[in-house]
């Protein structure tokens, strides 16, 4: 399995066994009723309005998160502010806005008082970090902070409480934590969490959407590769038709990256489409990318952190190639999503740009 995949169980595991099956079961959640129903609201929109949707009531939450302050809260409420922005940061990373995800997961962090929540915000932060460009470091530290947070607090647990699940509950997450970390220090990448046919039944954490495309028709620019790059083709075959779906008389069902049900293309934009050639962004999310699928994208030289892009490598002579587009301190990077070419990011130079941002998935559709 591959970092991300690992790292998705993990979240999974950690929002079901450690928040609401341990931490919340102790200590309850902070949130009023009016909050948790903005969260609610947050997490269907996820499903049902798109990203867009849910990242205009992320932002409504976060500003009346910071209207907190303001407020004087009172003892009862200290905490809600970070458990606010902690489910902020998760449904960022189900968007996958990973930088915005541990951006937030960090502000939970600095805010909470509660060390076993804290405790969590470090574990999910260290899950963000293992996915980054050159924090592999950075998310072992994220762990270890988790964990000893979770062993101080779980070892007075243990001494007081006369709940005996609650005491099985403390030891086992403080055994998971530690087998993790040890096999993640040994190999130099998370491993999957315990108990992982469980998890891996859970609902996964981001769903993509079927769309209708609405245009008549596309230039078509041949292959891309999402394997290892080969020379990036400057000229157009011709168009294809995409009003009935149909490909080369075969049929291809659209799935939108942004998850809504309709793909409005702008006049005053320009868009081309290509074929995926390898498996080097076969998982990733909100759709899979796999050989033989088509992909549209927009024509621009502008991507977004975390945009799924058609990047154009100069070498001795100019390739292409599609990947996960992100961006750090240190520079630019163009990143594998594959259960299959597990490599390490690509680093994009000053010559190096993008050539188009992924806005769809085609893919063959049933017999």
């Amino acid at each position: 399995m591959t970092t991300k995949e690992n790292c998705d169980l993990w979240m999974n595991y950690v929002y079901t066994e450690w928040l609401d099956g341990l931490v919340r079961k102790d200590q309850a959640s902070y949130l009023r009723d009016s909050t948790k129903n903005m969260v609610n609201r947050m997490k269907k929109a996820v499903k049902h309005e798109g990203a867009e949707g849910a990242w205009n009531l992320l932002e409504q939450l976060k500003r009346l998160n910071e209207g907190f302050d303001s407020e004087a809260r009172t003892e009862k409420y200290k905490d809600e502010k970070p458990e606010s922005y902690m489910e902020c940061a998760l449904i960022a990373y189900e968007l996958g806005y990973l930088r915005d995800a541990l951006e937030l997961f960090q502000i939970a962090i600095g805010y909470f008082h509660n060390s076993t929540y804290k405790a969590v915000c470090y574990w999910m932060a260290g899950c963000v970090q293992w996915q980054l460009p050159a924090r592999s470091e950075a998310a072992v530290l994220s762990w270890e902070r988790s964990q000893q947070l979770m062993d101080d607090f779980g070892s007075d647990k243990l001494g007081y409480t006369t709940d005996p699940t609650l005491k099985e509950k403390y030891k086992k997450a403080i055994e998971d934590m530690k087998g993790a970390i040890n096999k993640a220090t040994r190999h130099g990448h998370p491993h999957p969490p315990p108990d992982i046919l469980n998890v891996k039944d859970k609902p996964a954490l981001s769903i993509a959407y079927s769309a209708r495309l609405k245009f008549n028709s596309l230039p078509y620019y041949g292959s891309i590769p999402a394997g290892d790059p080969v020379a990036a083709l400057s000229h157009s075959d011709g168009e294809i038709e995409m009003e009935s779906l149909e490909i080369e008389g075969n049929s291809y069902n659209v799935f939108n990256l942004n998850k809504e049900n309709e793909i409005q293309l702008k006049p005053s934009e320009q868009y081309f489409l290509m074929k995926v050639v390898g498996d080097s962004m076969n998982i990733a999310t909100p759709v899979k990318i796999e050989n033989g699928d088509y992909v549209l994208l927009k024509n621009t030289r502008h991507a977004k952190y975390s945009d799924i892009v058609a990047a154009v490598v100069i070498a001795e002579d100019p390739v292409v190639t599609l990947k996960r587009y992100h961006t750090d301190d240190s520079g630019r990077f163009l990143m594998y999503e594959s259960s299959v070419d597990i490599k390490p990011a690509i680093p994009m130079s000053d010559d190096d740009y993008i050539q188009g941002v992924v806005v769809a998935i085609l893919k063959p559709a049933d017999d």
